[in-house]
């Protein structure tokens, strides 16, 4: 799993900075509220996902079983160490392709946002996550 995300992040990372140098254009006061909305989303997973792997991912009322990660990425049960290293890698990647495509900023925002919140709700309505760092 990590060489994937090893991988993956040499893909972002490569696109992200193959156009490091162009001119992109400034953010629209728009695009950056649905930068701050994005970015809010992401720590609120980020947190609900620590929260899940700080507790060996134990069961809730709900799932008595336990529960699990659906991020294909994270694989399963990820540690406290690969959530960390992944929302510390994701976020700012999200932030330099928003900046470096500025064609595809509000959209790429967006969808993080709206997908973010369905995985927020998810979370919190289905199986009781609690949101801490």
């Amino acid at each position: 799993m990590w060489l994937w995300l090893k991988f993956f992040s040499w893909v972002i990372l490569t696109l992200a900075f193959s156009n490091a140098y162009a001119q992109s254009r400034p953010w629209t006061d728009e695009e950056l509220l649905w930068g701050v909305a994005a970015g809010t989303t992401l720590a609120i997973d980020w947190g609900q996902t620590h929260w899940a792997a700080q507790n060996n991912w134990a069961g809730t009322s709900n799932f008595p079983k336990g529960i699990h990660e659906n991020n294909l990425i994270l694989g399963k049960n990820p540690s406290v160490k690969q959530v960390n290293q992944y929302f510390l890698l994701v976020t700012p990647v999200l932030y330099v392709l928003a900046d470096q495509y500025d064609e595809y900023r509000k959209p790429l925002l967006i969808a993080t946002t709206m997908l973010e919140s369905i995985v927020i709700i998810n979370n919190n309505v289905h199986v009781g996550m609690q949101f801490s760092f």
